[in-house]
């Protein structure tokens, strides 16, 4: 994926990044098939913009890691701490491979692309691995 340009939003929930999100996706940032993305609800009608698949492997991570992200993260009462080179665990090859394939399957068709979820914030060191530079 040399030739792409990958975005990641990082934002804390609640801050207005499903709209960042929804302004960087009409500007060409494709953000995986509209079937994949978190659907819209009474908090957010207008969509999350967020990847489903990518948000079960970010819950996957931080449940591995005992990091429960909705009393840690999602009122971002407290960050959570991970210990020296979590991202590089041999028990997360799985997860690895699994974001691998996604990101494969999903975005190597795409020059210009990126995904939105708030766990990112958490587990970046973990994505990075796997992708080039991000914006």
């Amino acid at each position: 994926m040399p030739d792409q340009r990958v975005f990641c939003i990082l934002t804390p929930p609640r801050s207005g990044s499903s709209l960042t999100a929804r302004i960087m996706n009409i500007l060409g940032v494709y953000l995986g098939r509209e079937e994949g993305l978190v659907p819209g609800s009474d908090h957010n009608r207008k969509g999350y913009w967020e990847h489903e698949n990518i948000i079960s492997i970010n819950n996957a991570l931080l449940d591995r890691l005992g990091i429960d992200y909705s009393r840690a993260g999602a009122n971002w009462t407290g960050e959570p701490v991970f210990p020296a080179g979590w991202e590089m665990d041999p028990g997360l090859r799985d997860l690895s491979k699994l974001a691998s394939e996604l990101i494969q399957a999903e975005f190597s068709g795409h020059p210009v692309w990126g995904w939105k979820d708030p766990r990112t914030c958490f587990t970046l060191p973990f994505w990075k691995r796997l992708l080039p530079e991000m914006q």
